[in-house]
This record gives C-alpha cells, sequence and structure tokens, in this order.
C-alpha cells in the first residue's frame, strides 16, 4: 500500500457486519432511516396531530349532512435540522511494535478492541438521546413509589405513566419500548411483587425478564437492558481497566417506537437516522520520515433523533 493512502478494507468491514452486536448494547435497536446526506431536516409533529379538535359543528373531522361544507384543518410541525455525526474507533500500530510481537495476533485483538470501542462510541449517543432529561417530559418517582421500596407497586406506577403518554401518542401507532438500566432492572426482580419467599422470608425466586415485561405492558422483546460498560480511565499506553455501566442513572425511558419507518407511525418518539452501507472498516499507513505507522478505523454515520417529545417519558429517581 503506497504510503499515506488509505482504502476501505472489504473483508474487514464484511466481518464487522456479520460479527453485529452483543446482547449488551442496545444502539441497534432504535429504529433507523437509512440517509445517504450528512445533514438534512425532519418534521417534529404537535400532539394534536393525530387528535383532532372539539369544535363541533363546524369541525374539521366527523359527521355532517351530505352536501355540506368540508372544512380542512391545520396541525402544528416544526421542521428541525440535524447533522449527521461520525461514531468511529481509529488504532495506530507503529511498526516497531509490530516487529516485536506476534504480527496476525496483534492485528485480530486490534480489529476486535476496534469493533468494541466502536459500538461503545454509538451507544453512547444513544445513551445521550434517551437518557437526557430535556429530550422528554420528565417524571419524577415519588419515594413510596421506587422500584426498592418493598411497599411500592411498580406495575401500577408504570402503567400510569403509560396512560399518561397515550394521550398524545396512541393514535399514530407504533409500539411500547422501555429501557431500564441493569441496577433498576435488579431492584425489580427483587421486589415483593415478582419474588417468592419461603416460611423464614427468604427469597426462593426471583422475578424474570418476562414477568416483568408483562406487568408492564409491553412485550419481553421491547423491554430492553442495556449492560454494555465502558473505562472511565484516561487513556494510556498500559491501561488498567477502570469499567462502569453506561447506562447506570437510576432512570427508565418508556415511549413508543416504530415498527417500521411509516407515515402511520411518525408520533413514535425517536428515530436513528444513519449513512447506508455502514459501518465500515479503513485501513491505512503513514511514512512522512518522522513517523512510520499502520492504522485501522471503524467508523459509522448517523443521528439519533427525538421526533415526538410526548411520545415517551423519563421517569427518574426510580430507586434511591
Amino acid at each position: 500500500m503506497p504510503a499515506g493512502t488509505s482504502t476501505v478494507s472489504p473483508l474487514l468491514t464484511r466481518l464487522v457486519r456479520q460479527l453485529g452486536v452483543n446482547n449488551s448494547f442496545i444502539f441497534d435497536k432504535v429504529p433507523g432511516v437509512p440517509f445517504t446526506s450528512r445533514d438534512g431536516s425532519y418534521v417534529q409533529l404537535d400532539e394534536g396531530t393525530f387528535t383532532g379538535d372539539n369544535n363541533a359543528p363546524d369541525s374539521e373531522m366527523g359527521r355532517r349532512q351530505i352536501g355540506g361544507k368540508y372544512r380542512s384543518f391545520d396541525f402544528g410541525t416544526t421542521e428541525t435540522t440535524f447533522q449527521m455525526e461520525e461514531f468511529y474507533a481509529y488504532k495506530k500500530y507503529d511498526w516497531g511494535e509490530k516487529q516485536n510481537a506476534d504480527g496476525p495476533m496483534l492485528d485480530t485483538a486490534g480489529r476486535a478492541a476496534v469493533h468494541s470501542r466502536h459500538n461503545i462510541a454509538r451507544e453512547l449517543g444513544c445513551h445521550d438521546l434517551f437518557f437526557t432529561t430535556g429530550n422528554w417530559t420528565n417524571a419524577a418517582t415519588a419515594a413510596g413509589d421506587r422500584f426498592n421500596n418493598v411497599n411500592s407497586n411498580p406495575p401500577n406506577v408504570v402503567r400510569a405513566q403509560w396512560e399518561a403518554t397515550e394521550v398524545s401518542a396512541a393514535n399514530g401507532g407504533g409500539r411500547r419500548v422501555m429501557i431500564i438500566p441493569p441496577v433498576a432492572m435488579n431492584h425489580l426482580k427483587a421486589h415483593p411483587v415478582y419474588t417468592d419467599v419461603n416460611a423464614r422470608g427468604e427469597i426462593t425466586s426471583f422475578g424474570t425478564h418476562e414477568q416483568i415485561a408483562k406487568s408492564f405492558d409491553v412485550m419481553p422483546e421491547d423491554l430492553w437492558v442495556p449492560r454494555a460498560v465502558r473505562s472511565t480511565q484516561t487513556k494510556t499506553r498500559a491501561m488498567t481497566a477502570t469499567e462502569a455501566r453506561i447506562w447506570s442513572e437510576a432512570q427508565v425511558w418508556m415511549g413508543y417506537l416504530p415498527t417500521t419507518i411509516s407515515e402511520g407511525e411518525l408520533t413514535a418518539a425517536a428515530y436513528l437516522y444513519m449513512g447506508s452501507d455502514m459501518p465500515e472498516v479503513r485501513r491505512g499507513e503513514v511514512d512522512n520520515g518522522d513517523e512510520r505507522y499502520d492504522w485501522m478505523r471503524e467508523v459509522s454515520v448517523g443521528a439519533y433523533i427525538a421526533v415526538e417529545t410526548g411520545g415517551a417519558r423519563l421517569l427518574t429517581t426510580v430507586y434511591a
């Protein structure tokens, strides 16, 4: 490969696409809209788009006498622009490093590390969409309703929030989705609503994922428990992993996401605008006299968008 050049690696690109994403991550579950441009605009709809008004008999919908006048309706929209971002991981191989190590092993380990870090970058983008309080209607959980309070009733708490969310989202379509971080999920599994105890008061069986999903009125596959971790350390060559969960807040997101991207589900809360033919792996080398190294980079392009903020709730302080 000529010095200073780079090319897309068809083999490595195919490998990472086949490798996919493990169950610790949820970013790949967000419905995606393929987009070829690196920027664009989308329409945010107001909460009355699919519900109409109540100005009968001069209404824009309803019943009329045959031959009567039709009345048109308006609804509020906001056209919002977005800019695609690159989610990437980049690894540089010093030539001396490759000469002093098992080259194939180093290459394999590097490829796996690049893929894992690229997934972390995308998961962070997904996290910032769903768990940023300013993106959604927030609902603080009262102390008596928290998941680690043995006297609370989590199904009733969640169902009440679904009822509030349906007011603005139900007519527009989509499916119910919940994001519950691992710590909150562990509190639920140990909650008396879901456990069995023996005569000594010891838990003999914990709640299951399916049981909790059913009690929250969501399908088990639409109850997402993101378990991905990342290092919290500053970059060093010999780095000891200090791991922390990406989804660590005492929060639960619940809202409507589309099954497919279609006009009937425009009130779904969020989409991922994603670049086509992603992810992509490039390889290159640099030899400018002062530096000599090979490099590998895995990249995808996308933008996580909150489309209809009324179609979701962010429950905060679900445990303390």
